[in-house]
């Protein structure tokens, strides 16, 4: 099994996917979007969509205050405009697939 994983920072997205025994490929960075929620959306699904017959999933973490069961974001931390938005919900219908969060970001 293999899941897409994020990493969430006010300034950078990170990602890879990565298998059972946590070996990482096709990893790289974006910038995140600082406009709209939109957009992160967006961002986020351009990176998973080459994937998404190869992984059954993704993992996130998100700068912030997140429910780890709902994915429902009670404070944006670095990207405000994630506020009291369901977030995991979001990105599971853009996605098609099942989300597990982590939160707070290592970094924030």
């Amino acid at each position: 099994m293999k899941i897409m994983v994020f990493d969430v920072g006010g300034t950078e997205i990170k990602y890879s996917v990565m298998d059972e025994q946590m070996h990482r490929t096709n990893s790289g960075a974006v910038p995140t979007p600082q406009d709209t929620q939109a957009q992160f959306l967006d961002a986020v699904y351009r990176l998973y969509a080459p994937h998404k017959d190869e992984v059954s999933g993704i993992a996130m973490a998100l700068p912030g205050f997140v429910d780890n069961r709902t994915g429902y974001v009670s404070n944006g931390g670095a990207l405000l405009y994630n506020t009291a938005t369901p977030v995991g919900q979001l990105l599971a219908e853009k996605c098609g697939c099942c989300l597990l969060y982590t939160s707070p970001s290592p970094r924030d």
